[in-house]
C-alpha cells in the first residue's frame, strides 16, 4: 500500500542511503557503467525475464548490476539490451573470468543471459541461494527469505496484497463504468 500511494519526491529525504539507479541507455553509458563495475573485487546481477528458459518467447527484459562497496545501480532495460552496441559491454563485463560475480539464484540468471544471448558467464563466485540451503539445508533461500534475514523482508508479500487491492478496485470501477 505504501509503494502506491508515497510521495515519490520525498524518497530521496527519507532514504539512509546516498544511492541511485542508473539507466543505460546509450553505448557511452554502458561502456562507463561496465568499467566502473569492472574495477570492483566483485559485482552483483540480476535478470526479470519473461517466457520460459529456451523457450521462443523468452527474452531478458532487464539486468540490473551493481558492484561492492557502491550503492549504486545500472539498469540495462528491454531497449538496451536490443541495442547490440548497449548491451555488449554488459555482456562482455559478464563472461570476463577475471571479473567476479555474486548471484542470487545465479543458474538461473546464467541460463538466462546465455539463452538470450549466447553469452556465457564464466566467473561466478558466490550465489547467495545455494550458500543459504549449503548452511541451512531445510531452509527457504528465495528472495523474499533472504531479505528476512537482513531486515529488509515482508515486501513482496505486502505488494501483493496491496496490488490485489488496487486490481478489485480497478474491477469495480470498471464494472460499475460498464453500467
Amino acid at each position: 500500500e505504501w509503494a502506491l500511494t508515497v510521495d515519490i519526491s520525498t524518497l530521496k529525504e527519507k532514504s539512509a542511503w546516498d544511492s541511485c539507479a542508473n539507466l543505460v541507455t546509450t553505448k557511452e553509458d554502458a561502456e562507463f557503467a561496465a568499467e566502473a563495475l569492472r574495477d570492483s573485487d566483485w559485482i552483483a546481477y540480476d535478470c526479470e525475464t519473461v517466457g520460459k528458459l529456451y523457450n521462443d518467447d523468452f527474452e531478458v527484459i532487464l539486468v540490473a548490476v551493481c558492484s561492492k562497496g557502491s550503492e549504486d545501480v545500472w539498469l540495462w532495460d528491454y531497449s538496451a539490451l536490443q541495442d547490440k552496441e548497449v548491451a555488449a559491454p554488459l555482456l562482455e563485463l559478464l563472461e570476463d573470468p577475471k571479473v567476479k560475480v555474486v548471484t542470487q539464484n545465479g543458474k538461473y540468471d546464467d541460463q538466462a543471459i546465455y539463452c538470450a544471448f549466447g553469452t556465457e558467464v564464466t566467473a561466478s563466485a558466490v550465489d547467495t541461494r545455494l550458500a543459504r540451503k549449503l548452511l541451512e539445508p531445510e531452509s527457504v533461500a528465495s528472495l523474499g527469505a533472504m531479505q528476512e534475514l537482513v531486515g529488509m523482508g515482508g515486501g513482496k508479500d505486502e505488494m501483493k496484497t496491496a496490488l490485489a487491492a488496487v486490481i478489485r478496485k480497478c474491477r469495480k470501477k470498471k464494472t460499475t463504468l460498464e453500467e
